[in-house]
C-alpha cells in the first residue's frame, strides 16, 4: 500500500468494537434499564444526566409510549411494523409488544447498518417508480394486502 493512502476496510463489517467508546444505543439502554452497557456507557450516561437530570426519566417514559403505542395499534388490527432502531435489542421492542397481542405477527426491522428485509429476504423500502400507480410499485411485507383510501366527495 502506498505511504499515506487511504487504508481499506470492509465497509459491510463495520467499524470494530470497543467498549471503551460510548455507544449512544447503549446509553439509552442503560437509562432504560437494559443489560447491555459498559462502564464508557455510563459514564457518559452519568456526564448526560449532570446536564439533564431527568434524562433516565424521559428515556423510560419514552419506552413506555412505544408500548403502549405498539399495543393499542396492535389491538386495532394493524399487523405491520417497521422498527428502525440503532440496531441494539433492548426490553419491549416493537415486534415483542406487538406479538403479545399478535402472536403471528411477522417482523422485519432495521438497525442502524441494516437495509430493512422482509420474511422472504426482499428489501421493504425501495424507491418509488415515477407513475405511483404503475403496475411495477413495490408491494407490502406480507405481499399484497393493501388499505384502500377513501375517496374524497
Amino acid at each position: 500500500m502506498t505511504q499515506g493512502a487511504p487504508q481499506e476496510h470492509d465497509v459491510a463489517a463495520g467499524p470494530a468494537f470497543d467498549p471503551s467508546v460510548p455507544s449512544p444505543a447503549r446509553v439509552w439502554n442503560f437509562w432504560v434499564g437494559g443489560k447491555d452497557h459498559f462502564e464508557a456507557d455510563r459514564a457518559l450516561a452519568g456526564r448526560f444526566g449532570e446536564v439533564v437530570p431527568q434524562m433516565p426519566l424521559i428515556a423510560r417514559l419514552t419506552r413506555l409510549f412505544l408500548a403502549d403505542t405498539v399495543s393499542q395499534l396492535a389491538a386495532a388490527g394493524i399487523r405491520q411494523f417497521l422498527d428502525i432502531g440503532t440496531g441494539l435489542p433492548t426490553a419491549d421492542n416493537t415486534h415483542e409488544v406487538a406479538q403479545r397481542l399478535a402472536p403471528a405477527l411477522q417482523r422485519a426491522g432495521l438497525g442502524s447498518v441494516q437495509r430493512p428485509r422482509s420474511r422472504t429476504g426482499q428489501p421493504v423500502l425501495r424507491r418509488p417508480r415515477a407513475d405511483p400507480t404503475g403496475p411495477d410499485q413495490p408491494q407490502p411485507v406480507d405481499g399484497g394486502h393493501r388499505r384502500r383510501r377513501p375517496r374524497a366527495g
